[in-house]
């Protein structure tokens, strides 16, 4: 009887030995045994694509940073390092609408203990056409008590000339209510006077501007209009967790065919 019960001891210890062996070289265990050839394969993370406008550029005229016009889980994408873009075969502009491709496995969390920015080696910028032609122009001189956001319509060149020539001011002892820098490059943006000059009497034939003018609490926002439907613009504001304590005025030149236009009253939707 002794030798039965240590026959079926020794079988049992062997059984709990082989199941031990088998849930040490299981996958995923936190105690492999040492020289297990099984692994489990990583998944390469795929490139990321998207639309953004180009935000800010170094001296030499290369972006280093892009607010997102797709929602892809951040909203403004920091490169803070030259060697972590791509030479790129154009000149970037503020406020161009850019197809960016990431370098897979990349992308890091928020920067400056904000989730919304990012950062993050470029692999490709490539221009393309902006849903609704735009030009973001920074236009200096807002104060807390003018109107915030406003619409104006342009359909003439003279109308666009006498616009510029009234609300125009030279320095910051001109300035009063309305009146904004229109001469100076600011933020990365053309002047005012640059963006317009574009516009001659043959293009109000077949198109209006709308002229959306916004003065924001901080100079770190940002805006990207994303659709003209009827005659309602539509704009995306990218409001960064971090930022500075300066007024800024916006002047966003939209573009607008007459044929699409059923009237000339054109209301804001920002969100």
């Amino acid at each position: 009887m002794k030798h039965y019960r240590r026959f079926f001891a020794l079988m049992l210890a062997g059984v709990l030995l082989l199941a031990c062996a088998a849930c040490g070289n299981a996958p995923g265990s936190d105690n492999p045994t040492t020289g297990s050839t099984s692994q489990v394969a990583t998944a390469s993370p795929e490139p990321l694509k998207f639309t953004a406008l180009v935000n800010g550029l170094w001296e030499d005229g290369s972006p280093y940073s892009f607010v997102t016009a797709d929602p892809v889980g951040f909203e403004r994408l920091n490169v803070w390092d030259k060697d972590d873009l791509p030479k790129l075969a154009f000149t970037p502009a503020f406020g161009q609408t850019v197809e960016v491709e990431l370098v897979p496995g990349t992308l890091k969390d928020g920067v400056e203990s904000d989730p919304k920015v990012v950062t993050a080696t470029v692999k490709s910028i490539t221009p393309v056409a902006p849903v609704v032609a735009t030009q973001y122009v920074r236009t200096n001189g807002g104060y807390p008590y003018d109107e915030r956001e406003k619409t104006v319509v342009i359909e003439s060149k003279k109308q666009l000339d006498d616009y510029y020539r009234v609300n125009r001011i030279a320095d910051e002892d001109d300035y009063k209510a309305g009146n904004f820098y229109f001469d100076y490059p600011r933020d990365g943006s053309k002047s005012f006077a640059d963006a317009i000059a574009k516009y001659a009497d043959a293009y109000f034939n077949d198109h209006l501007l709308v002229l959306v003018v916004l003065v924001e609490p901080s100079g770190s926002h940002r805006h990207i209009v994303t659709s003209v439907d009827n005659n309602a613009i539509n704009i995306k504001r990218i409001t960064a967790g971090v930022r500075t304590d300066d007024m800024a005025a916006w002047h966003i030149i939209v573009e607008i065919s007459r044929a699409d236009c059923f009237n000339h009253e054109f209301v804001l939707n920002i969100v």
